[in-house]
């Protein structure tokens, strides 16, 4: 139940190892009790029925044994993932603000446990200390790498809906998108970050061929980015030409991400080296249709308020946004699997922007 409900907050899903190592009796060599217990609370939270009467016996169980992870600085990897389960618990169970805040709370540990620093050749924070011995393991670099970037993705998109600040800036983060192949030997396209992103003409955002969970937090980071500027926009002058560069630089950028993005049929690529798919050419998947939804509504989020203020170009982008995503959106609600964001891009947009006389393209 846990593992079918994975593809919500991450595109990068726990090897078979992880789920065997959870049975494992031995509360000192398996996975933390407290990363044990999350587990089973949130499997029981996404479905209702029978599991449901035993989410208050998980949920204190996962609550003592963080505490005492933390007491004991006992298996700090453990540690993190688990609080960072906690808190989408808390947002799937209608607990928003105390999602949110767990969230802001993980992202400070986090950074304390070095997880924003991931990259070759070190892997490890260079400027600063680390709470998490440093590690060449390739499992333990992924799993640790999936951790940030789940945390991340969080971070920024409930930022971005609730019309908070993010809890840190994009230049502190240096951890890569997906841990390189073997045979890499640490190219620059594997060097890559969030920066990466919004700098003018950058192949970052060329990401055909980036796996499921790269192109989710890229498209992550650019919906935080455009609610901020996008909500500027109206009352920034024309002549600061940083912050419009800024502008210009990230509607670019989503241009960028939005025109290369696997067709919403196509298998989730999970490895670098994974060859493109297409199962079914008539339906969609629920992990590669996403990014679409996400895309579109940076682009929305970036020129909406200038399209209130009745800036004609901003609103036909808002149109054409919309117009791209509303068939996806159909398809999805097809196939049942429909997902938030696709009514978080056109609900209010699309639903005031079409009521203009403007034609359809």
């Amino acid at each position: 139940m846990f593992a079918e409900k994975e593809h919500h907050y991450t595109h990068d899903p726990r090897p078979p190892e992880f789920y065997e190592s959870l049975y494992n009796p031995d509360p000192n060599t398996g996975p933390h009790p407290a990363l044990q217990n999350v587990v089973f609370l949130l499997a029981c939270g996404y479905y209702q029925g029978p599991f449901s009467q035993l989410e208050p016996l998980f949920l204190y169980r996962t609550k003592y044994y963080l505490g005492q992870s933390l007491a004991l600085a006992d298996r700090l990897s453990d540690y993190i993932e688990a609080y960072t389960l906690l808190s989408i618990y808390y947002g799937i169970k209608g607990r928003h603000l105390q999602a949110i805040r767990n969230i802001a709370a993980a992202v400070a540990f986090a950074f304390a446990c070095g997880l924003h620093a991931l990259r070759p050749p070190e892997w490890h924070p260079i400027t600063s200390s680390s709470l998490l011995p440093r590690t060449l393991c390739r499992s333990e670099l992924r799993r640790r790498i999936r951790v940030w970037w789940t945390i991340f993705g969080l971070n920024r998109l409930s930022s971005a809906l609730s019309d908070v600040d993010s809890d840190f800036d994009d230049d502190k983060i240096e951890t890569v998108w997906e841990l390189p192949p073997e045979s890499s030997n640490f190219e620059e396209q594997y060097r890559c970050t969030v920066s990466s992103l919004f700098v003018r003409d950058s192949s970052a955002t060329y990401v055909y061929h980036d796996t499921a969970n790269a192109i989710r937090s890229k498209c992550a980071a650019l919906v935080d980015r455009a609610a901020r500027l996008g909500f500027a926009a109206p009352h920034t002058s024309k002549g600061d030409h940083r912050f419009w560069k800024k502008f210009e630089v990230l509607d670019q950028a989503i241009r960028g991400v939005t025109d290369s993005l696997p067709p919403a049929s196509e298998a989730p690529r999970y490895e670098v080296t994974t060859p493109h798919v297409v199962v079914q050419r008539e339906k969609v998947n629920r992990v590669t249709i996403l990014p679409h939804f996400l895309a579109c509504h940076a682009r929305i989020l970036l020129h909406w308020e200038l399209a209130q203020a009745g800036n004609v170009k901003s609103r036909d982008t808002c149109l054409k946004a919309s117009w791209r995503v509303v068939p996806l959106v159909r398809r999805a609600v097809e196939q049942d699997i429909g997902h938030v964001f696709a009514f978080l891009v056109v609900r209010h947009p699309y639903n005031r922007l079409t009521h203009a006389s403007a034609p359809r393209p």
